[in-house]
């Protein structure tokens, strides 16, 4: 019976074209799905919503309800007006 050695399996993949696809195609769909992951993680605890209104809308609507829970907004940055 051969002896298992971890040098010989290494270079039998290195020398075997059939893993060395697999391996690319593995580590391409990879990278292909990464940017699709990346909503689901929530690192920071960020929550991200769609909103069916306009920014100023959905800003006057989050203030309201943040005002009701004795939440205060010290500020609103306009952005766009920064950019010009």
């Amino acid at each position: 019976m051969p002896e298992f050695t971890y040098s010989r399996t290494i270079t039998n993949y290195k020398k075997s074209p059939v893993m060395r696809k697999i391996i690319f195609l593995s580590f391409v769909s990879f990278l292909l799905l990464l940017p699709f992951a990346a909503p689901v993680q929530a690192t920071d605890g960020l929550v991200v919503k769609p909103s069916i209104h306009s920014v100023g809308k959905t800003l006057d609507r989050l203030t309201a309800i943040l005002k009701k829970k004795g939440i205060a907004v010290f500020a609103r940055i306009n952005h766009r007006a920064g950019a010009k």
